[in-house]
């Protein structure tokens, strides 16, 4: 899976590297925080994605953030000490310190995400015969 980068807007160069996903809380059935990566330009940020399979339909939102590099290290270190990354209800203190939620029960973006920059996170989609569609019509 692969999206357009928000820099040098390469269509198929954002890669996600690392992932830690959290519990679900009063409005998602999946949350998921991300660090994205281009392999064009260079360009590192992070990403959230969160579903809900409440209701009649399912409804995502995939969003990406502008990191600076010092917040980009300490949440990388963070994913990479956690044993199981793909386990939300891992106890590891990555998971302790991310998976936090308020009186409500919503999950809370990180306080040193929520000041930066937010940016679309635009899918590229590759059919199996290998045409590119960019899901513009």
């Amino acid at each position: 899976m692969s999206f357009q980068c928000p820099v040098c807007k390469q269509s198929n160069s954002l890669k996600i590297t690392h992932s830690l996903e959290l519990l679900p809380d009063s409005r998602s059935d999946e949350i998921t925080l991300q660090v994205v990566a281009c392999i064009e330009c260079g360009f590192e940020g992070t990403a959230v994605y969160e579903a809900s399979r409440r209701g009649h339909a399912e409804s995502w939102e995939h969003t990406g953030y502008k990191t600076p590099a010092d917040q980009l290290h300490e949440l990388k270190n963070l994913i990479n000490q956690c044993p199981a990354p793909q386990t939300p209800k891992c106890a590891c203190p990555a998971h302790q310190a991310l998976n936090q939620h308020n009186k409500g029960g919503r999950w809370l973006l990180p306080v040193q995400l929520a000041n930066n920059q937010p940016f679309p996170m635009i899918l590229h989609w590759q059919s199996v015969s290998g045409d590119h569609d960019d899901g513009a019509r």
